[in-house]
């Protein structure tokens, strides 16, 4: 696993792949694109991931709003790091877990800087806590 890299070319310890399971994180990243208006689907492989995520952000990539076109473009990505994660199949495990978590990632910042953006409410529970809200451009207090 020495070849491992992460998606700005810095090598990646074996243990930081580590993490939920394949299917835990496919279904927590289903749980966010539902937040995005995407169907709820029983068992989503990771191409239908992909496919919802970029269905998702054309449909926000034509707004006016450049807030909502930037949350586009977050999705665009993690629909990019599904479509690898999804080439890769079971080829590297710990790899498609990584690349579904980065994706889970991708979702979270996409919804949170909108919702940060726009003043609406965060649920006091999302993933990651105040880094994920900080690096969203978000006023964390507390």
């Amino acid at each position: 696993m020495a070849g491992v890299v992460d998606d700005d070319q810095q090598p990646v310890a074996v243990a930081a792949l580590a993490g939920p399971s394949g299917a835990q994180a496919r279904e927590a990243l289903a749980l966010e694109l539902l937040w995005w208006g995407a169907p709820a689907l029983d068992d989503p492989g990771t191409g239908e991931l992909a496919h919802l995520a970029r269905i998702c952000a054309i449909d926000r990539s034509r707004a006016a709003d450049p807030r909502m076109r930037a949350a586009a473009d977050l999705l665009h990505q993690a629909a990019d790091v599904l479509d690898a994660a999804d080439r890769l199949r079971c080829a590297l495990r710990p790899v498609v877990s990584h690349h579904l978590r980065h994706a889970h990632h991708l979702a979270v910042q996409a919804r949170t800087r909108l919702t940060c953006a726009v003043g609406l409410p965060l649920p006091l529970q999302v993933p990651g806590g105040p880094a994920v809200r900080a690096a969203a451009g978000c006023r964390v207090t507390g």
